[in-house]
């Protein structure tokens, strides 16, 4: 009976090992294409206004971005720096097609201690708005920023 059991286990998997042998991978959305002009190293300006009525604090950043996972993400890694800042911010990010939802999503962490989770809109085909929502000192938070894109 045990040899039988077993036999029929070695044939079932057998099965499905030759089926998945003939499964194609899935492939990146097409939308990922839009991230592409994302890739590479890049400098960056800025103003940040940390709080509403608050001043503008200039940045200036340094990105390094590339595709990953066969080009279902796009993986990004950016250092900001400014004079009234209290020390340099390191962040990293990974933003990938919904293809549920139809919609491009992120999820950010940096030295700051929070991980942000957010979503991504085209305004045009320069300019994308991002909008994320974390926790800061025990209280949500949403951000929002847009990024233009430059071809110099």
């Amino acid at each position: 009976m045990r040899t039988q059991i077993l036999l029929s286990l070695l044939v079932v998997s057998t099965g499905s090992f030759v089926a998945a042998q003939d499964m194609e991978l899935p492939k990146p959305s097409e939308q990922m294409q839009k991230l592409e002009r994302l890739v590479g190293n890049f400098k960056g300006t800025g103003v940040v206004v940390p709080m509403a009525g608050g001043p503008e604090i200039p940045w200036e950043s340094v990105s390094q971005a590339k595709m990953g996972l066969n080009g279902f993400v796009l993986e990004d890694k950016t250092y900001v720096t400014g004079e009234q800042m209290p020390g340099p911010l390191m962040m990293m990010s990974i933003t990938a097609w919904d293809s549920q939802n139809e919609r491009f999503v992120a999820m950010g962490m940096g030295n700051e201690g929070k991980v942000g989770f957010g979503e991504i809109h085209w305004v045009d085909a320069n300019t994308m708005v991002q909008m994320t929502t974390s926790m800061e000192q025990g209280q949500p938070v949403m951000d929002r920023w847009t990024t233009k894109i430059h071809d110099n």
